[in-house]
């Protein structure tokens, strides 16, 4: 049954015979003729003291709306027929003007009434064409089941196209007994000018793989029966794009985690080759102090100081490699920024020394003791003062000096200054400087400065860039006299 032939029914009284009539032109029309004919003799028998005439317009009505203007002018031509016919020995008028006068009035009305209904039935037929149009153009199948029987009252062109067997109630079962449904019971109201609860459930039809979004909400018909209204949308290509976006993001995250543990492996590997290759520098040196005849003691003891020294930083860098890759909460302590930016130094020793470059250090002389993770803040110097050393290599520095440099801002803020008089970072550059996976070295793989403003910012500082009056780089960060780390 399609839409217009329930608001057919649902125009004319519930009565199985009015349905039987209104669903077939010559039905219709056979009941329409049995109606004038009773209506005339009726008006006859009572001598036309009620005036039944008023009556035909029901015949006349259900001719055109079952059968459409022909069959009811047809039926209004018969009714004026039948009261003519009947009425004219026994008319009351005076004159017979008058007579034929209500017989073309009584014609006029039922022609008039006929039109009317006929143009109400076209638009309503258009009105539903449109909405069946867009029903059968939406990508999604709908259908509509009696909430008592589970009979199909309505299902649109997607909903034919999805159930292979005509759509009926077996075969709709049939459909969704093939489904698993993943998602079940989210609700939300959905203000429709009545309160329609719609049930949203993910389903997988494991005959063919499809993905279904299932929306059901309990509607009342247009002859106001309770029936359910259900729609499905095919969700496969969402589904399988989701999958894929999580498969791309698994591979984005698998890469940058590769790139991280190669970065820090090459990382760790140059910098604890350094105190190894000082060790067996000093254990060479030893050894040819001990070969002599009158062996140098007070030498060789130094030697194996040294080595010891070294072995130590050895371990440090180990150690503070692993402290800043576990995670953990910031352990904050009181400590002297000097002292971190000295230990900085120290780690690069070997390094600075490699690059015979022009090295300054500047400390303050007041001790500035704040609060702040030592671990994080010493490897942030650390990573700015590699990445001036890499700066002064360039084939386009023609000087090759570093500084570094410690002083108390006013406000009681400390600063922390590296200075490198490399070629500079050009404008372009500068703007995705703090970019993830962006650098300016070949081999760089851009997480460091990200790494370091994350670590200030979150100490409540701020790192920062600029050019200096002599043309150098300086990157500079600030540290608040009572830090306090943002880390949760």
């Amino acid at each position: 049954m399609n839409i217009s032939q329930t608001r057919s029914r649902a125009f004319f009284p519930a009565n199985p015979l009015w349905h039987w009539a209104v669903g077939n032109k010559l039905h219709g029309a056979l009941v329409a003729f049995a109606l004038v004919i009773l209506i005339a003799v009726l008006d006859y028998r009572t001598g036309y003291e009620i005036r039944l005439a008023i009556l035909y317009m029901l015949p006349i009505a259900l001719a055109t709306w079952s059968g459409g203007m022909l069959s009811g002018l047809s039926v209004s031509v018969a009714a004026v027929a039948c009261w003519g016919v009947s009425f004219s020995p026994n008319h009351i008028y005076s004159r017979e003007m008058f007579y034929y006068w209500e017989g073309f009035l009584l014609a006029a009305t039922f022609v008039i009434f006929v039109m009317l209904l006929h143009r109400l039935r076209g638009a309503l037929a258009q009105a539903d064409a449109r909405f069946l149009h867009v029903l059968n153009g939406l990508s999604a199948g709908i259908y509509v089941a009696n909430r008592t029987d589970g009979k199909v009252l309505y299902a649109n062109q997607y909903c034919t196209e999805m159930v292979p067997a005509e759509v009926n109630a077996q075969s709709v079962a049939a459909f969704e007994s093939r489904l698993t449904f993943i998602d079940a019971g989210r609700q939300r109201n959905v203000s429709t000018g009545t309160a329609a609860q719609f049930t949203y459930q993910e389903a997988r039809d494991e005959q063919t793989g499809h993905w279904y979004l299932i929306q059901s909400t309990p509607i009342r018909w247009v002859n106001n029966e309770h029936v359910t209204l259900r729609i499905f949308m095919d969700i496969t290509e969402q589904k399988q794009a989701l999958a894929l976006k999580r498969q791309h993001e698994e591979m984005v995250h698998n890469t940058a985690r590769s790139s991280v543990l190669t970065e820090i492996a090459s990382m760790l590997g140059h910098e604890i080759n350094q105190p190894l290759m000082a060790i067996a520098t000093y254990n060479n040196a030893s050894i040819m102090l001990l070969s002599k005849s009158e062996p140098e003691i007070d030498e060789v003891i130094a030697a194996l100081e040294k080595c010891r020294v070294q072995a130590i930083r050895a371990s440090q860098i180990v150690d503070r490699t692993r402290s800043f890759l576990t995670r953990r909460a910031p352990s904050l302590e009181h400590c002297n920024i000097n002292d971190i930016v000295v230990q900085a130094v120290q780690a690069l020793e070997i390094e600075l020394q490699n690059a015979a470059i022009s090295f300054e250090i500047d400390l303050a002389d007041k001790a500035l003791e704040i609060m702040f993770d030592r671990t994080l803040i010493e490897q942030v110097v650390v990573n700015l003062l590699r990445n001036a050393i890499d700066a002064v290599q360039d084939p386009r520095s023609t000087a090759r000096r570093v500084s570094i440099s410690t002083a108390i801002e006013p406000g009681t803020s400390i600063t922390v200054c590296v200075k490198d008089s490399g070629p500079g970072i050009s404008e372009a550059d500068e703007a995705r400087l703090y970019t993830p996976f962006f650098s300016t070295k070949s081999q760089g793989l851009g997480l460091g400065l990200c790494i370091c403003r994350s670590i200030i910012e979150a100490h409540a500082g701020q790192l920062a860039y600029c050019r200096t009056a002599e043309n150098e780089t300086a990157f500079r960060f600030t540290l608040p006299h009572l830090a306090v780390s943002r880390y949760a």
